[in-house]
């Protein structure tokens, strides 16, 4: 607080800070010190804890140790705070630090550029400590400083770029010389996100940026323009929407200078650049509905087909300056904390249809148009979402039911601001495109919680991204409902009832074998026993169950998390999968020292799993004396019940089918030799795709038994143990597939598909 002595200074009210400065300094007759023009190495800064300097106003910029005792000149940020006597605080650095203090004053401005460089070589101490050496080094460009407390911004100008733009990126406009030039102050330029988000501005509105660097005090100053919302502008809300659309922008008007808003849009709760995204006037996608798609995935899904947008059809108004002032309320809604996840709050009347997913790219808001191709993949039941380039085009495709479909395709151009957003909700590093990155987040669609799992994969037309959809509220199925019926359940259900042994589910990626040992937890799940299980990633949570995500990169992997949980008390262990040996081994003792073993592996059939474990270094009676059953599985596609007709096959089929029956050793199969067989196919309609909706497991349970046991002792082939099951009574994923054609669950050439040889 200024004392009596500072009313003799007669400083003008116009006064700028530096002339205040310099009246203080003159009073006084201490120094007055340029900040920015020295460098401020962090082992100086250092004399003062950070915190101190922030709080008091005080600095120091010099140490002499050649003295005795070694002096340390400190400079005061806020001039007015001077004293004739000296305050405690510096009485105390000069107690603790065994030095003598030389006072200095300097401008505020001066003052914020030093502070927020102690924070920054805080933050990162192998920064260059010379601001004049780094900008060399690194190849930056200095840019000028200004202090925006002594420029009048009008509002017009300073919501070029809304308020959240300029809070998140420390960025503001306070200057429009012209319609195609702008002047942006900013606390860090050098900043990539910053850099990116100017360059796109830049490029996308065809303008000159000039950027100048301030501080956070004088940055903040300027901020509190937005309050200053004229009553012209206090209704910035968008007007009512049109009942037709405009005609689209032809393209050589896509590059008109901009006006207002030309700033993208930015998320609250993860700090980034949502690269290359831009903003408009929202387009309810219910009044634009193009009659050249149909509504459902029986158009263009259902026939391969996917409609194409050209860049000419992305609509940039937001961005090139529209009639908007500001971004409209959905919008703003759409860059809240909860809304980034809550996908009803963007897309309050859904994406029901190929032509409402359309329109929600056209508007060219990147956030509405991810949120909708998440909406409609959840919608039509995709498991995964593919975003994949070729040197033209985007192409979005879903797998539905295993198979993957053509859904849309965009321009080229979407493909990296959609990645951004894609990162950006996920967590990962937005400017490393060189390698590939995993991640996960969490949407809300149709007040169902969705959990995302991210993938993204750097080629040579750029990075591919997947999100794997996990439905987090789905209930879990039975196994039965999961199609282990007959003898194949009986089997199973025998062995899950012992108190210890391993029992695993083989088969390819995506074939369900996770989601079977989940069913096989919540059957024998109760409050009389220890469930724990270690996952990569935890895909459902089940109650009573303390589940655990392992994590390579520090260290947390199967075989160290396996050897954890057996320190824990446990009942029943499920392992995520067998990758290795030592998980093997572990997983085997465990098996042996009273635990059962629940696990994955990756082979081809239930025979297989034998020899893998053993070429995985475990010892062959080991392998034995520990495994109850070994399961293999796939998916294949039901025939949709709406559509579900009856067809005649071709006699050859039949007779072919007929033999097969004939040949089996097994009874279940050999029930239907003499019945009379229908088969079943879906014709297409409007609640399926190509007359297939849902899927089911096929399996075989291998059961061990003492001529099974011998063989693997004696490490024989995996084509030895199959026939030895099958003389066992196993039942053959094929011959299981059989079964449920009969039943008119499936169709033959889904069986063939996943079980061709």
């Amino acid at each position: 607080m200024p004392n009596d002595d500072n009313s003799q200074l007669n400083i003008p009210a116009n006064a700028t800070d530096e002339q205040k400065t310099r009246a203080y300094s003159d009073y006084f007759g201490v120094p007055l010190v340029r900040l920015k023009d020295k460098d401020l190495p962090l082992a100086i800064l250092e004399k003062i804890p950070y915190e101190v300097s922030k709080s008091f106003d005080i600095i120091a910029y010099e140490f002499d140790s050649s003295k005795t005792p070694a002096i340390l000149k400190i400079a005061v940020g806020e001039a007015s705070r001077l004293q004739k006597k000296a305050p405690a605080i510096l009485s105390e650095i000069k107690k603790q630090k065994n030095v003598s203090i030389e006072l200095a004053v300097t401008t505020r401005q001066d003052f914020d550029f030093a502070l927020n460089r102690y924070k920054k070589l805080l933050d990162n101490p192998k920064l260059v400590e010379s601001k004049t050496s780094e900008s060399a080094k690194n190849g930056k460009t200095s840019f000028p400083m200004i202090d925006l407390r002594e420029i009048p911004i009008p509002y017009q100008v300073l919501t070029k770029f809304p308020e959240e733009v300029a809070v998140r990126y420390q960025i503001v406009v306070f200057e429009a010389s012209s319609e195609n030039k702008i002047k942006v102050a900013a606390v860090n330029p050098h900043d990539i996100k910053v850099q990116d988000i100017l360059d796109f501005v830049k490029k996308r509105n065809n303008i000159e940026i000039e950027i100048y660097e301030t501080t956070p005090s004088s940055l903040s100053w300027a901020i509190r323009g937005y309050k200053n919302v004229p009553k012209s502008s206090q209704a910035a809300v968008p007007a009512p929407l049109p009942e037709q659309p405009k005609p689209p922008v032809a393209k050589h008007e896509e590059i008109k200078p901009p006006s207002e808003p030309i700033a993208p849009e930015i998320k609250k709760e993860q700090p980034g650049f949502v690269q290359k995204e831009t903003i408009q006037k929202p387009v309810e996608p219910e009044k634009i509905v193009s009659n050249n798609h149909p509504s459902k995935l029986t158009g263009p899904l259902a026939r391969g087909q996917a409609p194409e947008i050209k860049i000419e059809d992305i609509s940039f108004s937001g961005m090139r300056g529209g009639n908007d002032k500001q971004l409209s309320q959905t919008q703003l809604e759409a860059t809240s904390e909860e809304a980034e996840r809550n996908l009803d709050k963007i897309l309050p009347n859904g994406i029901n249809s190929v032509s409402e997913l359309e329109t929600a790219i056209k508007s060219g808001f990147i956030p509405k148009t991810l949120a909708a191709i998440i909406y409609y993949a959840v919608l039509e039941g995709a498991s995964d979402v593919h975003i994949e380039s070729d040197q033209k085009i985007v192409r979005l495709r879903y797998r539905i039911d295993g198979i993957l479909k053509d859904v849309i395709k965009v321009p080229l151009e979407l493909l990296a601001p959609i990645v951004s957003r894609i990162k950006i909700l996920s967590k990962l590093k937005i400017d490393e495109t060189r390698i590939p990155q995993d991640g996960r987040f969490e949407s809300i669609v149709k007040g169902k919680e969705i959990d995302l799992r991210v993938s993204t994969l750097p080629t040579i037309h750029g990075e591919k991204a997947v999100l794997r959809i996990l439905d987090k509220s789905s209930q879990l199925l039975g196994l039965e409902e999961l199609g282990v019926v007959g003898n194949a359940f009986k089997v199973l259900d025998r062995n899950i009832k012992k108190p210890y042994g391993v029992i695993l589910s083989t088969g390819p990626t995506g074939s369900g074998k996770t989601t079977t040992l989940y069913s096989i937890i919540n059957k024998i799940n109760n409050p009389e026993i220890n469930i724990v299980t270690l996952e990569d990633p935890v895909e459902y949570e089940i109650p009573n169950v303390n589940q655990c995500q392992i994590k390579p990169k520090i260290g947390f992997g199967f075989a160290d998390g396996l050897r954890s949980i057996l320190r824990q008390d446990p009942n029943i262990i499920m392992v995520g999968e067998i990758r290795d040996q030592e998980t093997a081994s572990m997983a085997t003792h465990a098996a042996l020292t009273g635990h059962l073993v629940l696990s994955t592996l990756h082979t081809n059939d239930a025979s297989s799993a034998l020899p893998r474990l053993i070429n995985m270094g475990v010892e062959p009676f080991l392998i034995t004396s520990a495994i109850n059953c070994i399961m293999a599985q796939r998916l294949v596609r039901k025939i949709c019940p709406k559509c579900r007709e009856e067809y005649k096959i071709p006699e050859a089929t039949v007779h072919e089918i007929k033999e097969y029956i004939d040949k089996s050793q097994n009874a279940e199969i050999k029930a239907y030799a003499n019945k009379d067989i229908k088969f079943f196919r879906g014709k297409g309609c409007d609640d399926c795709v190509d007359g297939y909706k849902g899927r089911i497991g096929i399996f075989e349970v291998l059961e061990m038994t003492d001529k099974i046991e011998n063989l693997a002792v004696t490490r024989a082939p995996a084509t030895a143990i199959r026939e030895q099951a099958i003389k066992d009574g196993m039942l053959t994923m094929k011959e299981d597939g059989m079964i449920k054609i009969f039943k008119g669950i499936t169709t033959i050439d889904e069986v063939l598909r996943v079980t061709a040889e």
